[in-house]
Formats: structure tokens, C-alpha cells, sequence
């Protein structure tokens, strides 16, 4: 049986929308509104499917297709709360495959699906895993700082997980 798509607008970025199968368009032109949307050509960010998206005052954000989609259709993210991929695909942001649950379910998942990534060197306070969670978080609008003191470690350290520069040999 074939889903029908559906489409919601994605808050906080008017013009454009997102559909139940994980696909974002915009209706928006330098010239104003287009008569047909246009498809996003999505890119593969460290983990998951991203699009970049306008706040309408020339600053653009990159932005995760599945926080988007479940933001849209099942409302915003509860606090402590991360997206979660029931299949263990990453890349499939289908609605049906996504939900709001802890990171403690999150990983329980990539543990049962094999996609969970340990990282062997003692040194490190954070783990693979923890990146959804500080992704999760500075969306939210935490600082690096405050993200930072809650793992122990240090804003810039941050930094480098949020810019996607912390853990890509894993």
C-alpha cells in the first residue's frame, strides 16, 4: 500500500514545508513565491540527510530532515528528548520511522541494529552516540559553553561536534 504524501509547513521558516516521507520544499524566490515548490536536493551531513534552510534574513542554517520532520508532524522536541529512527536507517525519515525518545532508547537501538560506534580511546567524554543529544541541544538555542559544562568538556570541543568535525573517523 502506497503512503500518501503529506505536507506541513516547517516552523519557523516560512515558505517552507515538509512531507510525511522525509522530503522539504520551498515556495520561496528572491523575487517572492513561486508558483510551484521546488524539491530540495538533500546532502549527507556527519549522520543523517540534511537541507539548508533561510530564516528570510539572509542567515542560512543547516538543518537535520529528521528533526524537521518530526517537529513538523508529531510537534516540537520535548526536552531530553532526541529523534529517534525505528529501522536504525539514518537516512530513512520516513514519520513512520521516527519518534521522540530518550538517548538512553536511542542507543539501545543502534546497540540492537549494529550501527552503534564505541569509541575505543579512554580519553574521550564523549561518545559517538552523544552527538544527536548535543546536536538536540544546540538547536534548542544552549550556548557551546553551557552544552560543554553539562558533558565536561570544553565549548570549543563542542564546537567541533556541532560543525560536524569531532568523530567523522568513526
Amino acid at each position: 500500500m502506497d503512503t500518501v504524501e503529506e505536507w506541513r509547513g516547517v516552523p519557523n521558516y516560512s515558505g517552507y514545508e515538509v512531507s510525511n516521507l522525509g522530503r522539504v520544499r520551498s515556495w520561496r524566490h528572491k523575487n517572492g513565491l513561486r508558483k510551484r515548490p521546488w524539491i530540495f536536493k538533500q546532502y549527507k551531513g556527519p549522520l543523517y540527510w540534511q537541507v539548508s534552510l533561510s530564516n528570510g534574513n539572509g542567515l542560512w542554517s543547516s538543518k537535520c530532515v529528521h528533526s524537521l520532520v518530526l517537529t513538523a508532524f508529531k510537534g516540537p522536541r520535548p526536552f531530553g528528548l532526541e529523534a529517534c529512527h525505528n529501522d536504525g536507517n539514518g537516512h530513512n525519515n520516513n514519520i513512520t520511522n521516527l519518534r521522540w525518545d530518550t538517548r538512553s532508547n536511542n542507543i539501545k537501538d543502534t546497540i540492537k541494529h549494529g550501527t552503534w560506534k564505541k569509541i575505543t580511546n579512554h580519553r574521550h567524554k564523549i561518545q559517538y552516540g552523544d552527538i544527536p543529544g548535543i546536536k538536540g541541544l544546540f538547536s534548542q538555542g544552549l550556548t557551546k559553553a553551557e552544552i560543554g559544562r553539562r558533558y565536561g568538556v570544553s565549548g570549543q570541543t563542542i564546537r567541533e561536534v556541532v560543525e560536524g568535525r569531532h568523530f567523522m573517523d568513526k
